[in-house]
């Protein structure tokens, strides 16, 4: 009879499923031994799992299937240490039978997720071979869907992590991944969120931010609490300068939890490389973006801190895309400094308020401010300069003429 070899599946972590093979089974004690080991690894107790899978060896020393469940055991029983015995048990499934689909997956899988605990040199073999393995599987089986996902996603990882790409190499296997996720979709529209949002990132990362964005909306049609897509849209829409859009996004980004990590101390080098696959913001980003958040809890002082951060290392090309949310940070911190009557602390955070943004003529609540500022710790010349940069706003800032009228009273006292 036909059994069913153990697949293992990666994710954000690992599991276990099943998948038809061409492999058969006709002694029954080997028969036994493979319903054992199944039922073992199932309730997680590998090293039980291995033994009866050897066993099944022992009794029939050329059964693909034995060889195949093993390995998936070994990885799991030891993770990085029972690699080299995951590898030698695939690769004897894989010499016994050519075509054993299922063999194929999990060697790639395999490689996958001992790639990503060592980026190293091995990082770029490992992946390399699991493209291999995946591109056979899909030989064999050129309509699943899941094939052309895991390959897809390979190159994803490649493109995204491999730290010593070219710009070139960088965009071909984004495209590369492209075309799975393309095919992933084609085969499965309904069934593949994350087919979906590796596609935006990926678009994200080819700067076609508006596809990016279709990408995003279907994902979370399709998965309504799919975090990090809410987050990756956000920052597509910062790019094409949806402000609203942005604000909402990420907003549902708090909503959902994201920042409860960040803000209980989680480490800056975990986080970037958390959540959606690809989207690998930078380090600046990623200061900008729990600025944000740490406003929104009126967390003034880190707020500004990390906004300090952002504005160090945010492309000096790109600083224009952030500035209106940078304004804000400093502002509405500096308004709490103000409130509380620490005025030197408010007026640096007004200067930067002021100083951020393209055109500061267009943002006259950070000149009134300030003013207010100069006029409450007696410096009322500095008060009066501020005061005239609203000349012709006496209706949106009517205390401003008065103002800066006892201003130039206190001069002249």
């Amino acid at each position: 009879m036909t059994r069913l070899p153990l697949i293992l599946l990666v994710s954000f972590a690992l599991s276990v499923v099943t998948a038809l093979s061409c492999a058969s089974t006709q002694n029954p004690l080997v028969e036994m031994a493979l319903d054992r080991g199944d039922e073992f690894f199932e309730t997680e107790r590998f090293e039980e799992a291995i033994s009866e899978y050897t066993k099944a060896i022992e009794i029939d020393p050329e059964n693909a299937i034995a060889y195949n469940n093993r390995g998936v055991a070994h990885y799991k029983s030891l993770k990085n240490d029972g690699y080299e015995k995951a590898m030698a048990d695939y690769d004897k499934a894989i010499s016994l039978d050519p075509d054993f689909v299922t063999a194929y997956i999990n060697r790639g899988n395999a490689h996958t997720n001992y790639s990503r605990d060592h980026h190293t040199h091995q990082f770029w073999v490992g992946l390399g071979s699991a493209i291999k393995d995946y591109s056979e599987a899909i030989r064999l089986e050129p309509d699943n869907a899941l094939f052309y996902y895991k390959r897809g996603s390979t190159y994803h990882n490649l493109a995204f992590a491999y730290p010593y790409y070219t710009e070139d190499e960088r965009r071909r296997d984004i495209g590369r991944a492209i075309e799975d996720y393309d095919k992933v979709i084609s085969l499965a529209p309904d069934n593949y969120a994350r087919a979906y949002a590796n596609r935006g990132a990926a678009y994200y990362k080819m700067d076609e931010y508006e596809r990016a964005i279709e990408d995003y909306n279907k994902a979370i049609s399709l998965q309504a609490d799919f975090l990090m897509v809410y987050y990756g849209r956000g920052l597509a829409n910062l790019r094409l300068g949806n402000t609203s859009e942005m604000r909402s996004d990420m907003a549902m980004v708090v909503e959902l939890g994201f920042f409860d990590d960040l803000l209980s101390g989680t480490s800056l080098e975990a986080i970037l490389g958390y959540g959606l696959p690809g989207v690998y913001i930078s380090e600046g980003g990623f200061y900008f973006i729990r600025a944000l958040a740490r406003l929104q809890r009126a967390d003034y002082d880190n707020a500004v801190a990390d906004m300090d951060m952002a504005r160090n290392l945010i492309d000096p090309q790109l600083i224009h895309l952030y500035s209106d949310e940078m304004h804000a940070v400093y502002f509405q911190s500096g308004i709490a400094y103000y409130d509380t009557g620490l005025y030197d602390d408010a007026i640096t955070l007004f200067d930067k308020a002021i100083d951020v943004v393209a055109s500061p003529s267009d943002y006259p609540d950070a000149y009134y401010q300030r003013g207010m500022s100069h006029y409450r710790k007696g410096s009322y010349r500095r008060a009066m300069a501020d005061f005239d940069m609203l000349a012709g706003l006496e209706q949106d800032y009517p205390n401003a003429v008065h103002y800066r009228q006892m201003s130039q009273e206190k001069l002249l006292e």
